[in-house]
């Protein structure tokens, strides 16, 4: 497994304040995308940084931008 992190998304959720950063643990950078989409996820930029990590299990972590409100 790889965790794969994007520091900004511009379009990461449907809020006001739609971008924020966003964090997969997947098998690869294909199945990280796909996850992350399955979430609402619109990509428009490629990994900030992949690492290899020890987890087991898929995961989405997404950071919403919390912005002004």
């Amino acid at each position: 497994m790889k965790i794969f992190i994007w520091d900004y998304v511009g379009e990461l959720t449907d809020n006001y304040h739609s971008d924020g950063g966003l964090v997969v643990i997947a098998d690869n950078d294909v199945r990280a995308r796909a996850l992350a989409e399955e979430q609402g996820v619109k990509f428009d930029n490629e990994p900030y940084v992949s690492h290899g990590t020890d987890a087991t299990e898929e995961k989405v972590y997404i950071f919403r931008d919390a912005g002004c409100c």
